[in-house]
Order: C-alpha cells, then sequence, then structure tokens
C-alpha cells in the first residue's frame, strides 16, 4: 500500500497482516515473486528495491542512479528480478541484492510496465515512446568448432557422436551456469542440401534434464549429439532451444 508504506499478506481464509516499511516515504507500488521464495518491490521514491520474506523480515536495497523511481518489477527466466524506472532505464536486481541498469532504447520514453514473455524473454513499455520493448535475456554467439555455423553445411557419418559446444551469457556479459536454461535438442530433415524445404521428420535428441549435458566453465557447455544410423543420404537441420525461448539452427548433411 504506497500512501500506508505498508506490504500487506492476505491468506485465502481472509487473514490480513500487514509489514511496516523502515524507510518512511517509500511509496511502494511494484511486487512479484522472487526465484528465492521471497516476495520483492519498488520504492519509487526512496530510489529502492525491498525484499520480504514469508515471516516478515523487510531488506531494503538501493539503487545506482539518484532519482531513478523504480515502478514495476517481476521475475525473469534467469532467476533475477527486474523493473523499470523514471532514469530511462530498465534493471535488474539479483536474489543477492546486486542491482545493474540498463539504457532503454528511449531514455525519454519512460519504462513503466514490465513482464515475462511466453517466450521467456522481458518485455517492456515505453509510456511516452508508445513502443513495446523486448530484451533477449540470454546471449548466444554462435557454435563453437567442430560445428560450422549457418549457412554453412557440416558433413557428418550418420550414427556417429558430434559434440555440440556453445557459449551462454545473460544480458551483461556474465556465464551463464544454470541447467535449466537448456530446453532442448532436435533435428528435422530437409528435401535437400540447400535447406530451404519445409522441415519434416522432427526428433527429440535431449530435453531439460538431458544427462548428456555438459557444463565447461565460464558460460561454455557442451552436448553429444548420438546420431542415428538411418540419418545417412540425409539432410537435417538441428535445432538448440534455449529457456528464453531462442532458438539456433546448423545444418548437416549425412553420409
Amino acid at each position: 500500500m504506497p500512501y500506508a508504506n505498508i506490504i500487506g499478506r492476505i491468506t485465502p481464509a481472509g487473514v490480513i497482516t500487514e509489514f511496516s516499511i523502515a524507510t518512511a516515504g517509500s511509496y511502494p507500488i511494484g511486487i512479484t515473486a522472487g526465484s528465492d521464495g521471497n516476495i520483492w518491490f519498488t520504492e519509487s521514491e526512496t530510489n529502492r528495491i525491498g525484499r520480504i520474506t514469508p515471516q516478515g523480515a523487510i531488506t531494503e536495497f538501493s539503487l545506482p542512479p539518484e532519482g531513478a523511481h523504480p515502478h514495476n518489477i517481476t521475475l525473469g527466466s534467469d532467476g533475477n528480478l527486474w523493473f523499470t524506472d523514471d532514469a530511462g532505464t530498465v534493471g535488474k536486481i539479483t536474489p543477492s541484492g546486486v542491482a545493474t541498469e540498463y539504457m532503454a532504447p528511449d531514455p525519454a520514453g519512460r519504462p513503466f510496465g514490465i513482464g515475462i514473455g511466453p517466450d521467456g524473454n522481458i518485455w517492456f513499455t515505453e509510456f511516452y515512446a508508445n513502443k513495446i520493448v523486448r530484451i533477449n535475456t540470454y546471449k548466444f554467439d554462435g557454435f563453437d568448432r567442430p560445428i560450422d555455423n549457418v549457412p554453412m553445411i557440416n558433413f557428418a557419418k550418420a550414427g556417429s557422436a558430434i559434440p555440440i559446444k556453445w557459449r551462454l551469457t545473460d544480458f551483461d556479459g556474465s556465464p551463464i551456469s544454470d541447467p535449466s536454461s537448456f530446453k532442448s535438442l532436435t533435428s528435422n530433415s530437409v528435401p535437400d542440401e540447400d535447406f530451404s524445404g519445409e522441415p519434416a521428420d522432427e526428433r527429440e535428441v535431449a530435453s531439460s534434464g538431458a544427462s548428456g549435458l555438459q557444463y565447461l566453465g565460464d558460460g561454455y557447455w557442451q552436448f553429444n549429439w548420438k546420431t542415428s544410423k538411418d540419418y545417412a543420404g540425409q539432410c537435417r537441420v538441428m535445432v538448440l532451444k534455449l529457456a528464453d525461448g531462442s532458438e539456433h539452427t546448423a545444418y548437416f548433411k549425412f553420409k
């Protein structure tokens, strides 16, 4: 409740409990559940992000720019809390309370509403710019050797194991080490080697929690794709799907 300077909780039975925020005049507005099991909220007038435990213990974290006036807040697929403010930026704060802010495409647009989309990315409104903006949660720079990236074609022996390697970082370049960032690895057959035909015959090679997934450190990942012998003579598109909704492909011709 902004003017009352409190965070409230109501049970399914209608029992209300209120917790006062230590800093007077904080004007709490946005609120969301965090990945750490706590509730997170914005303090618009005191330039802070607050965290409250299920027991009611409140911790406040100051934001880098003065007068940011944080508004809305949401949980991202990366486990961090993302928020908008009046400083023309979009920020994120880790469950441990480390905040980072990024300049919006149109700083004068006043980022306001924010949420996570079904694609796993962060979406926010630019109130004065009449725009909707998407933040891609993960940065993927392409597959590493021995894979050649699109439009190059990889030649492989059907039935062989192919090491699929990639590096993944977050929005500000920090390595992603969370295995839940991997969603699946699939492949589709295509009519011929120009790879312009409609994909068919999708086969799931691995999905989230796959035992063959290896973290090599510093954001580097590897999955050994055990190809089928019946791929012989086929052209196939391999598709790596990540938890942010992005898809990354490589072309293969099997002999």
